[in-house]
C-alpha cells in the first residue's frame, strides 16, 4: 500500500554494492556505534547463534577463555546472505533468485560458497 512500510526492509531499496557498502560500513566499521551498543549487537548466542541483529556463521573455534569465535558474523533474509569474516577482513555479499531456505541443502551450498569466496580473497 503507499505509503506504509514494505515487509522487513520498510521500503528500502539498494543494489548489491550499495548492500556490501553498507555492509563494510556496518559489520566491519561498525557504523559509528558507541563500543557498548557493538557490544551488545555482536555477542551471540552459541547455542543458536543468533544475537541482537546478527547471525554467527562456523566453522567455529574456542579461544583460550573457552569463548566461541565465529568465522563470520552477518545477516540471513529470505534471498540475501551478507557474512564479514574478521579473521580475513573479508564481507560478501550475495543476493539470490531462491530463497536461501528452500532445503537445507541450497543452504549449505550457499554457506560452502561463502568459503569458497574467503578462500579466493584470502589467496588459498
Amino acid at each position: 500500500m503507499p505509503g506504509e512500510p514494505n515487509f522487513s526492509t520498510g521500503g528500502l531499496q539498494m543494489d548489491t554494492a550499495d548492500l556490501l557498502a553498507w555492509a563494510s560500513y556496518y559489520l566491519r566499521d561498525h557504523a559509528e556505534l558507541s563500543p557498548e551498543t557493538w557490544a551488545m549487537m555482536s555477542t551471540l548466542d552459541p547455542a543458536s547463534s543468533l544475537g541482537t541483529g546478527l547471525i554467527g556463521y562456523c566453522p567455529c573455534t574456542l579461544d583460550a577463555s573457552g569463548e566461541y569465535q565465529w568465522k563470520a558474523i552477518g545477516y540471513a533474509g529470505s534471498t540475501t546472505l551478507i557474512q564479514y569474516s574478521p579473521s580475513d577482513d573479508v564481507v560478501i555479499v550475495v543476493n539470490l533468485s531462491e530463497p536461501l531456505w528452500k532445503s537445507d541443502a541450497f543452504f549449505a551450498s550457499v554457506l560452502g560458497l561463502f568459503e569458497s569466496f574467503r578462500a579466493v580473497a584470502d589467496g588459498r
